[in-house]
């Protein structure tokens, strides 16, 4: 999966980006880096792979959202992994707690 397919493509995610401005971001980048024009064929790929995910409006409002739900995702399960580990050490002091009462 694309890291950040915007960042592939040299573009700033918004709103008002349009189809044409994707594919001339696309065509600039795979002029320079098709494997044919002597370009590197793993960097000609992601750019390809960007270019798949934001080549219309559709595809673009699907991948934003996507990439949303997954930063909602990652911050929950930081979260939970912060209680946890406050709980694991509460729970670990509370012997020594006991033993000063």
């Amino acid at each position: 999966m694309i890291n950040n397919a915007y960042t592939t493509l040299g573009l700033k995610p918004s709103s008002s980006i349009t189809d044409h401005e994707v594919q001339g971001a696309y065509r600039k980048l795979v002029a320079v880096h098709h494997p044919d024009a002597g370009g590197d064929d793993r960097i000609f790929r992601a750019v390809h792979a960007a270019y798949e995910l934001l080549k219309t409006s559709a595809a673009r409002r699907a991948y934003d959202a996507a990439r949303q739900q997954r930063i909602v995702d990652d911050l929950v399960r930081s979260t939970a992994r912060i209680v946890e580990e406050f709980y694991e050490a509460c729970a670990a002091c509370a012997p020594r707690m006991e033993e000063r009462r």
